[in-house]
């Protein structure tokens, strides 16, 4: 199975192809953020660590709904404490101990960020499970994290500098200052095109944008022997297509029905990567924008 990293910057679109791959194509999207609210959620590992290192005070007054069904009480009565099984992270509270604190804020990252890795790790093999060709981890530090070393290809959604700002103040109602400054707190998206396999230009509209998704979901699915050729031109084939279309299938299915295959191919495939990117470390930017 392929694994692909989707990444992008502020503003650029990334969000817009992640749901355009979900929704008209059905591709398995692990997104790493919605999974980093789900590994400190109420009664979680994750949420316990935190309430251990930075106190209860991390954790908001009221406890949910659903856990707190059998601990209700009246106004007259005395609240439950608070409990990582039962209350939900204040995130404001937690932000104001770890922002002005460099190390309250490292570890906070080593609690969290092991948990999203291995719970994107456990989707990612749900999906081979069930039989997917490839899937997408959408993860919008993908390169800043070092996650971009673990995937098969990088996929980044870019647009002009210009065109970023632009369209962060219309979204935030934000002046050109704070966009400004906002955008200058990240990693550069054109730094960013030197990790990437392929570029998505987003600097268009939406119809353009979904016309080269489109585009890479094809040659995506011909490299892998995918199912969703019928639903872009018709499925229709030359006959060079159509032979590697078969060669991705065929391999698709020996690396499922013979899982020691499958490793060995993503160990090669991650190997090979870590030593291109070793003897040509990736600083150019140089790189065709689809």
């Amino acid at each position: 199975m392929l694994v692909i990293g989707l990444t992008g910057s502020i503003a650029t679109g990334k969000s817009t192809v992640s749901t355009l791959l979900k929704t008209r194509y059905n591709v398995s999207v692990i997104d790493a953020d919605v999974i980093a609210r789900e590994v400190v959620e109420p009664g979680t590992s994750g949420l316990k660590k935190i309430v251990d290192e930075f106190g209860v005070d991390v954790l908001l007054d009221e406890p949910t709904v659903a856990n707190d069904e059998n601990t209700s009480t009246s106004d007259s009565q005395p609240r439950p404490p608070k409990s990582y099984k039962t209350h939900p992270l204040n995130r404001k509270a937690l932000g104001a101990i770890i922002f002005p604190d460099p190390a309250k804020r490292a570890k906070l990252n080593k609690i969290v960020h092991p948990a999203v890795r291995w719970k994107m790790f456990t989707e990612v093999v749900k999906c081979w499970m069930r039989g997917e060709r490839w899937c997408v981890l959408d993860v919008p530090l993908l390169i800043e994290g070092g996650v971009w070393r673990f995937v098969a290809e990088v996929v980044l959604v870019w647009c002009p500098k210009e065109v970023q700002l632009s369209r962060l103040m219309s979204r935030d109602s934000s002046s050109m200052e704070e966009a400004s400054s906002r955008l200058n707190a990240q990693m550069d998206v054109d730094a960013k095109v030197a990790y990437a396999d392929t570029v998505i230009d987003n600097s268009g509209n939406r119809e353009e944008l979904e016309q080269r998704v489109e585009e890479w979901v094809r040659k995506v699915e011909l490299r892998v022997g995918g199912k969703r050729l019928d639903t872009i031109d018709n499925g229709s084939l030359s006959w060079k297509e159509s032979l590697k279309w078969c060669y991705g299938w065929s391999w698709w299915l020996l690396c499922w029905v013979v899982p020691p295959v499958g490793a060995f191919k993503a160990i090669w495939m991650l190997a090979r990567k870590a030593l291109r990117s070793w003897v040509y470390p990736p600083t150019s930017t140089d790189k065709k924008i689809n």
